[in-house]
């Protein structure tokens, strides 16, 4: 299915509204992200940038570019820019506790055009909705505040002093009628214009900079000024080997944030039964282009730790991009050391005189290497009966394929079928870890499944080690305290 993206960034603004500095680069880089991660056209992209993002422009990229999108398709709207608030029509007061809209400033929100409100946004994309076009909104700029901008200085992580600004606009003071809404002819013909709790609502995906009360940050990154959410974002998207749903999205990007501003928590919200678990944009990520090279008479991946890579991949190395594309391998090897940016491979001796030390090859992930958890079966037959018919339907799966049943004396941990009940043990010790789960059915014989399944991913990232740490081993100290005994580790 295809992607079709309006893509918003204003850093200059008519009338009396502060300029912005890094909305045309957060723009400008989420539109490259599009293009170059998800496989966007030219022709199904739509930039439109300060001069040329008027109220008109913003509205027409809805209804004659995203509206090309056809059933099963996605679109995205992403703004950078100036948010604000404004008042509402009296008729409108019951539905908002502050009687107040949320805005987008658009170029020349304020020479009396008004701003794009939330409910406009809201009619544009029900009619998206409409036409079973899936919709996802990405926003960096403020929701609401009291109309002014501060500026500041924080000491960060990548600046030794980084200014910080806060996009958000002047609540606008002139109050709109009713009929100066974009929707209020189709309001007035279908019977809700003086009631906003009719108004249709469209299923749709929000990824926001920030949450309504707080405040959205633009700052200097590396020398270049942009929007906090937007960096860690195109970031994250530009150096991710997998394929990530809305919400895990949000949850590395909001870790990122959270470590360089303060009060700002982007958030993921899923309207009228959208599912945030689905995969963004419909898993149309495209591989990232991985290149081996050599450095002091070792091999090495130009990817590492913050792109996922983990001790044992196994890699296909090829001599050029069309080789790749023809699946012509040259060789495979496994990753040996896994550094932040960069993975030492293990080329087999016989294939080293492959490989030319003056040459730059591609490189594509063959396989990825998840450790599983050894677990053993015990108890009654009837039980274990159930466990291992829904064991082979996941086993078979291998995005779950995460557990290795083995010979009790084998294991790591066992599950126990006594008594009606499930319960997970350690392989050594006679107390249950979780709850037991009771009944012999499907149902709690996947449950206890995914308690192990559980497992075996905290394992996993428990195992998962920076090598370049500077931190000694016995640096940190540990002190429990659990019923009057202390622990130490």
């Amino acid at each position: 299915m295809a992607v079709y993206a309006l893509v918003v960034g204003i850093n200059q603004y008519l009338g009396n509204v502060p300029n912005l500095g890094g909305c045309h680069y957060d723009a400008s880089r989420m539109a490259n992200v599009l293009q170059q991660r998800f496989q966007v056209k030219s022709e199904q992209l739509k930039l439109l940038l300060s001069e040329a993002a008027t109220k008109v422009a913003i509205i027409a990229g809805f209804q004659q570019h995203l509206a090309k999108a056809k059933a099963g398709d996605t679109a995205v709207f992403y703004y950078s820019g100036h948010g604000s608030q404004e008042q509402m029509p009296a008729q409108w007061w019951a539905s908002e506790a502050d009687r107040q809209n949320e805005t987008l400033v658009c170029h020349d929100s304020r020479l009396g055009v008004g701003d794009l409100a939330d409910k406009e946004l809201r009619f544009l994309i029900a009619e998206l909705d409409a036409k079973s076009i899936k919709v996802v909104v990405i926003m960096d700029c403020c929701h609401s505040g009291d109309g002014t901008r501060d500026a500041g200085l924080i000491e960060s992580c990548l600046d030794d002093q980084t200014m910080v600004n806060v996009r958000l606009a002047k609540s606008f003071s002139q109050r709109r009628t009713v009929d100066n809404y974009i929707f209020s002819e189709t309001a007035k013909r279908e019977g809700w214009l003086s009631d906003l709790n009719d108004m249709p609502e469209g299923e749709h995906i929000l990824l926001s900079g920030c949450q309504d009360s707080e405040l959205s940050k633009e700052l200097n990154i590396n020398g270049q000024r942009q929007g906090a959410f937007t960096h860690f974002l195109c970031t994250t998207l530009e150096n991710t080997q997998l394929s990530l749903s809305y919400r895990n999205l949000l949850r590395k990007v909001k870790l990122q944030v959270r470590n360089l501003v303060d009060k700002q928590n982007p958030t993921c919200m899923a309207f009228k039964g959208a599912n945030p678990d689905e995969l963004f944009l419909g898993n149309s990520i495209q591989p990232l282009r991985l290149v081996v090279f050599t450095k002091e008479k070792q091999w090495w991946l130009d990817a590492g730790m913050i792109q996922g890579m983990q001790r044992g991949d196994e890699i296909s190395i090829y001599v050029n991009s069309a080789d790749e594309a023809k699946s012509e391998a040259l060789l495979t090897s496994q990753l040996a050391e896994v550094q932040a940016e960069k993975s030492r491979l293990a080329i087999p001796n016989d294939k080293k005189a492959l490989l030319d030390d003056k040459t730059t090859y591609y490189a594509k992930i063959l396989q990825r290497f998840v450790p599983k958890l050894a677990v053993a079966f015990e108890g009654d037959q009837a039980g274990i009966n159930l466990l291992k018919a829904e064991c082979e339907k996941i086993v078979n799966d291998e995005t779950t394929d995460l557990l290795d049943i083995v010979d009790i004396n084998q294991c790591d941990y066992r599950i126990l079928a006594s008594d009606q009940a499930y319960g997970l043990l350690r392989a050594d010790q006679a107390h249950f870890m979780f709850e037991r789960i009771m009944d012999y059915h499907a149902d709690s014989a996947v449950q206890i499944l995914q308690q192990a399944q559980h497992l075996a991913r905290w394992h996993n990232k428990l195992a998962l080690i920076n090598q370049n740490s500077r931190i000694p081993d016995n640096a940190v100290e540990l002190v429990v305290n659990y019923q009057g005994d202390e622990y130490i580790g």
